[in-house]
């Protein structure tokens, strides 16, 4: 979970030649605003996702900005576990990963 455990991060994989899905595993370092994950291999970071506050900016929202550095297929989801509002991002199979930079994720500001 990132911001004091507002918003849980979740991030699912596909394993190509079985199209079993699995759950990425979490790399124990980041900040309460970031996160890194891995796939199958925890020295192989996958991906970096942020939620940052900027609802004492211009937007009023809170952001989800990720990158990624896979072919993989993902989904992966953003939970504000204040309001149950859900945000999803999804990579097809064999499609390099684009950035995602979401700057009106959440209108969730207090």
């Amino acid at each position: 979970c990132l911001n004091d455990d507002r918003f849980r991060v979740e991030l699912e994989w596909v394993f190509p030649s079985t199209g079993e899905k699995r759950d990425a595993g979490v790399v124990p370092f980041g900040s309460d605003d970031s996160g890194l994950f891995f796939f199958a291999n925890p020295d192989n970071w996958e991906m970096l996702v942020k939620v940052l506050d900027n609802c004492n900016g211009p937007t009023n929202r809170f952001w989800v900005f990720a990158a990624a550095t896979t072919t993989l297929e993902f989904t992966l989801t953003v939970t504000d576990t204040e309001t149950n509002e859900v945000r999803t991002y999804f990579n097809p199979p064999k499609t390099p990963a684009l950035t995602i930079t979401d700057t009106d994720a959440f209108a969730t500001c207090p």
